[in-house]
């Protein structure tokens, strides 16, 4: 894989005090490139809403036009959360002012107050206000339509626009393919007596750094061969060189054959849909995406952009910014997109995750050079007294790069006095440093410990915070202590409950790396053989049983029968009712009663449950083996990074209490967060090494990846102690960042334990050297208090017991059972195509004698690909006289065999000039997980015949083949609202207007008459098969196909035996359902360019044992059109919305 050409990174000057002009939220809107540099607590998120309100506005921006890009699932909820608000909020006082004399104020913000003035800073004229007001009231309605969304869910985007197939991949690690795929290389070519130059863990380590790190290379130290006269250590140097050329070779390799692999499989994980993204973006074939993405955004916001790569900024700024002249590989023709960044370098710290401070560093000087550079200069969060020390800590500091320091921000209007109290104890500073003065850092933790409980018992007997004019006192969960350590958050949060202060810790490490993924990893096991009585002993002894050692080894074979049983009961409700009907089973059994009874219980039922949820949504709730669970569990556990920096946000451990907490968290946990009170007894020790990713830095502009260690077991050579130096400039720099991140949570009260290093230089050393204009190692706390004027204050730690806990520092509330004062509505459901067709009955049933062989599936869920086939047909049951028109005829039957051939089709680009190959590639592929009575090469035979055959109808002559991966859309998902009427309704509205020669005109009929009888409400679901796009003229028209490989007993796959498949099997109602759906999607992405009256066609029912290439194209076998009238469609779609089709 060859780096990405990467834009050349300049040397940014360093960062002065104040450089940037301070960002005017009321001030001129930003146009072109702007980047915004934010401190801890100056509002990054409320500056996003507000020029985002404004550009609505006051500039016309309509919803869809807003793109907001951030890094997790939690800071897109409170960016989209806040807009809205933020929106409603400028709603609401335009409608108060609109009648006001505009010197009147009735609010002190300076955004509200902006939508109230031009340009000139002069009010505006009443018809203006009516149209700010109008145009924001537009923007709420419509504002599901904004793209405010995670990186990977704008990539997503990108691939979506960019067509085809792999925009539908699924997400998920593929840890376990690349652990297969290096086992299945040691085989072939280490087995014998050539010496493998690594272990296959190490290649893995260095497999998964390289992929992590797309742009990066392996660093080769090339020598020359000095001749058998060299010296040893020159001979040794030549040696060592061979073989770090040998590794990395190997890991080069590997990485081309997960790449490749990825591809032909269509897998897809988190990394890699960034990086397919980028490749597309800067390609030429992404000129027509970066054109469509510059069309439909006008204003672009980029938050937490300090946590970017060189990879996702190359993208942003090919995609928004960018034109020819600027060296891009793409032809760029439009305009450049007002694009906002927003960042703080000082709060980078996800190294771990790939994220480079240098592409931060690029995008400012971009800014610089292209646009503008504003800092955020007022903090919100913390009290003026708590800021004061900050600046006396970290004044002058640089956090890694001397381009990157602190820069001192002033403290709100209303932060000037604090609201936090210690009653009867003399005035302290808001910021306090308690030294430990103990050798050892286990000693050292000790005493660390105990006066934090000491300390936090002492705030919550006697310190108030006024709340509405009130001092109220100390709550626990207004207090955050902030560890180094998943460990360190253990022992703290037990130590605060032991002494009666209620606490809640919560880490990055994954949830898959706890006890209780082990007791369920045991469960699954068991679940899968469950006849096997030592997998039943295991799973005897988990939560879920909750046998000890004594009663499994007293165990009875009447009681393990028993055991037995039950486990073979709990597979049962997997295989038919998925996690749901297991998980309510495993309940019923006393499941949380037996968690919640251990001293460790809050947390093990957490864990438990979190990895349930995970389970579910991983299998969408639906039936799944017991096999296909265990597994899920062991790819997930794969996947998983087994250190706090490895962890992704949706497997991090989550707080085991939603109470009045002190809240006990890991410093990565922090970021984001505040407290009123927070406390780091920690911080002094020093960092643990990483371990997981080899070492990587930058030199020269390029990210290199040292391998010297890995290949040689030996001291890196001269060209490796480059990378290895950037490595840790870079490591300690993010050290430094996250003691900042820690220490600017704080909004009343900041208190740090500090003890002296007994050798290296922990970061909170630099920290405090630096302050005082000494080293780490000659750190005084006394020399720093007396010259901060006050605003640090030192006290000695002391350990011992705790002083007592007042009880009212800790109310209990008053529980009561919940009432109910409104009736519960139990007929609101999900409901599908099958589920209609199977809550109404037998009305499917066929009227003709002798013509049951379609059977509908009982399940209530959505199905997909062939899963809505009938098991019944068998083809050794056909008429031996029945001639195999086509080589789909013999085929196997059933929904196994559906399901397949839907797989197949959707993973091949059915234009290839390869199609016979890649085929029967996928089929081989597929048929390794399910064997069918039927060849590879005889299934992709067959396939590629339906692929040629004439699809008819409006398409006439036009087949699959013609079909690009641009102009097709596999399995569109959609969820539509249902409005409470009768299914029968359905019908009656289409016989309103569907002609009575329509071969489906009898269906309709029945169906209106009672066959129907379904009472709908709540929401429709649905997958389709392909919606693909064919230009008929010079307009885009759209279709829907079904893949159909239904076996009719007779043969016959004309147009009445069709109508009649259709008939019995109820595709008529999936039909109708599946238009309405189609519809909703072109309108709602199409807009007012969307004609539905010609570019909605149809939707075509593909049985493919019945097509041939040379069928006759007016009225070919086995393809059997639906095209009601739009007034049906239009009629539809306003019954599923109200209830009434007019």
């Amino acid at each position: 894989m060859p780096p990405m050409p990467r834009h050349p990174i300049p040397m940014v000057p360093p960062m002065t005090d104040h450089e940037y002009e301070a960002f005017d939220l009321a001030g001129p809107l930003p146009t072109g490139i702007t980047l915004l540099q934010a401190s801890a607590g100056t509002g990054k998120t409320f500056a996003l809403a507000a020029l985002a309100v404004r550009s609505i506005a006051e500039l016309g921006l309509s919803a869809s036009e807003l793109c907001v890009v951030t890094f997790t699932e939690a800071a897109t909820s409170e960016l989209r959360g806040r807009i809205r608000e933020r929106i409603a909020e400028a709603i609401a006082h335009l409608e108060a002012t609109a009648h006001l004399d505009p010197d009147v104020a009735i609010t002190t913000d300076p955004v509200l107050i902006a939508l109230g003035r031009g340009t000139d800073g002069q009010p505006i004229e009443s018809a203006e206000h009516l149209l700010r007001l109008a145009r924001l009231r537009t923007a709420l309605d419509e504002f599901d339509t904004a793209t405010i969304s995670t990186i990977h869910g704008f990539c997503s985007r990108v691939l979506a626009i960019a067509g085809g197939a792999s925009a539908d991949t699924p997400i998920s690690s593929d840890t376990d393919h690349i652990v297969e795929l290096i086992n299945d290389l040691f085989v072939s070519r280490f087995s014998g007596s050539t010496p493998a130059p690594v272990t296959p863990a190490q290649l893995l380590r260095a497999v998964e750094t390289r992929l992590k790190l797309p742009d990066a290379r392996l660093y080769r130290w090339n020598v020359d061969d000095p001749g058998p006269n060299a010296g040893a250590r020159v001979r040794n140097e030549f040696t060592r060189s061979g073989k770090i050329a040998v590794v990395a070779d190997l890991v080069d390799e590997v990485v081309e054959l997960v790449l490749q692999q990825r591809t032909d499989q269509r897998r897809r994980t988190y990394d890699s849909l960034i990086t397919d993204a980028r490749a597309h973006i800067v390609s030429s074939d992404g000129v027509g995406t970066v054109a469509s993405l510059r069309a439909r955004f006008s204003l672009v916001m980029i938050d937490e952009f300090q946590d970017t790569d060189q990879v996702q900024w190359s993208m942003f700024r090919t995609a928004f910014l960018d034109s020819n002249s600027q060296g891009i590989s793409s032809p760029v023709t439009s305009s450049p997109v007002t694009t906002v960044l927003v960042g703080d370098p000082k709060q980078s710290i996800y190294r771990f995750r790939s994220a480079e401070l240098s592409a931060y560093l690029g995008a400012l000087e971009y800014a610089r050079t292209n646009g503008r550079v504003f800092s955020l200069r007022v903090n919100w969060r913390s009290d003026r007294a708590v800021l004061d020390g900050l600046d006396h800590l970290f004044g002058g500091l640089a956090f890694g790069d001397p381009r990157i320091v602190f820069e001192s921000v002033d403290a709100a209007p209303d932060h000037d006095v604090s609201p936090f109290a210690i009653a009867g104890a003399p005035a302290t500073a808001a910021v306090e440093l308690r030294t430990i003065g103990v050798s050892g850092a286990p000693a050292a933790r000790t005493v660390a410990f105990a006066d934090l409980v000491a300390e936090i018992i002492r705030l919550l007997n006697t310190a108030t915070i006024e709340r509405d004019g009130i001092a109220q006192p100390l709550r626990p969960s207004d207090i955050g202590v902030l560890v180094r350590s998943n460990a360190d958050a253990s022992r703290c949060a037990r130590a605060l409950n032991e002494a009666g202060v209620p606490a809640a810790s919560s880490s990055a490490d994954s949830v898959l790396g706890s006890t209780a993924a082990r007791h369920w990893r045991w469960l699954a096991d068991a679940l899968a053989r469950p006849s096997s009585a030592s997998l039943v002993r295991t799973a005897a002894t988990t939560w879920f049983i909750g046998l000890d050692g004594p009663s499994i080894a007293a165990l009875t074979d009447e009681r393990l029968s028993e055991l037995i049983e039950q486990v073979r009961g709990w597979a049962t409700d997997l295989t038919e009712g998925g996690l749901p009907r297991l998980m309510a089973s495993l309940r019923a059994g006393g499941l949380a009663g037996r968690v919640l009874a251990a001293p460790s219980g809050e947390r093990d039922l957490t864990d438990l449950e979190h990895i349930a949820e995970l389970l579910q949504s991983a299998t969408s709730g639906r039936p799944i083996s017991p096999a296909a669970l265990s597994d899920l569990l062991t790819g997930m556990s794969a996947g998983a990074g087994d250190t706090e920096a490895e962890s992704t946000e949706l497997l991090g451990r989550r707080i085991d209490r939603d109470d009045d907490t002190v809240k006990v968290l890991t410093l990565h946990k922090a970021k984001g967060l505040e407290f009123p009170v927070v406390l780091c007894p920690t911080l002094w020790a020093a960092p643990s090494g990483s371990r997981g990713s080899l070492k990587h830095g930058e030199v020269g502009g390029q990210r290199l990846i040292e391998i010297c260690k890995l290949a040689s077991n030996a001291e890196p050579l001269k060209g490796y102690k480059d990378v290895v130096a950037a490595d840790k400039q870079e490591t300690d720099g993010e050290e430094l960042r996250l003691i900042y991140v820690a220490l600017t949570r704080a909004r009343h009260r900041l208190v740090v334990w500090w003890n002296p290093p007994a050798s290296g230089q922990p970061p909170l050393a630099t920290v405090l050297g630096a302050a005082i204009g000494t080293d780490a190692k000659n750190v005084e706390v006394a020399a720093l208090v007396a010259a901060s004027n006050g605003t640090i204050s030192e006290v000695a730690a002391v350990s011992g017991p705790p002083p007592a806990l007042a009880r009212a520092a800790v109310p209990t509330p008053t529980l009561e059972v919940a009432s109910i004062s409104r009736n519960l509505r139990d007929d609101w459901r999900i409901w599908s195509f099958t589920a209609i067709n199977s809550a109404s009955g037998d009305h499917a049933s066929p009227s003709a004698p002798g013509a049951a062989v379609w059977q509908v599936q009982p399940e209530a869920a959505p199905l997909l690909g062939g899963a809505d086939e009938f098991a019944g047909d068998d083809p050794e049951t056909l008429d031996p006289a029945t001639p195999a028109l086509t080589p789909l005829q013999s085929a196997p039957a059933g929904p196994a065999f559906g399901t397949l051939v839907h797989s197949a089709l959707e993973r091949v680009d059915f234009t290839s000039g390869e199609l016979d190959a890649e085929l029967t590639s996928a089929c081989a592929a597929l048929m390794n997980h399910r064997p069918l009575a039927i060849a590879p090469a005889a299934l992709a035979s067959g396939l590629i015949n339906a692929l040629q055959a004439p699809l008819g109808g409006p398409l006439g002559s036009t087949s699959l083949v013609e079909v690009t991966q641009v102009d097709r859309r596999n399995e569109l998902d959609f969820d539509l609202p249902l409005a409470a009427f009768d299914a029968s309704k359905i019908a009656s509205v289409m016989l309103d207007h569907l002609p009575s020669t329509d071969p489906l005109h009898p269906w309709f009929v029945e169906a209106a008459a009672g066959a129907l009888d379904v009472s709908l409400d709540g929401m429709l679901t649905g997958s389709i098969d392909l919606v693909a796009r064919t230009v008929i003229g010079d307009q885009p028209c759209f279709w829907i196909a079904d893949y159909k490989t239904n076996l009719i007993r007779t043969g016959d796959y004309s147009g009445p035996a069709l109508a009649t498949a259709m008939h019995h099997s109820g595709y008529a109602l999936q039909a109708t359902i599946y238009l309405v759906a189609l519809h909703r999607f072109l309108r709602w992405r199409l807009g007012a360019a969307y004609e539905p009256q010609s570019q909605l066609l149809g939707a075509a029912y593909l049985f493919l044992r019945g097509m041939d290439p040379a069928n006759d194209s007016a009225d070919p076998a086995g393809v059997h059109w639906f095209q009601p009238p739009l007034a049906a469609i239009e009629a539809l779609d306003l019954l599923f919305a109200t209830g009434a089709a007019s």
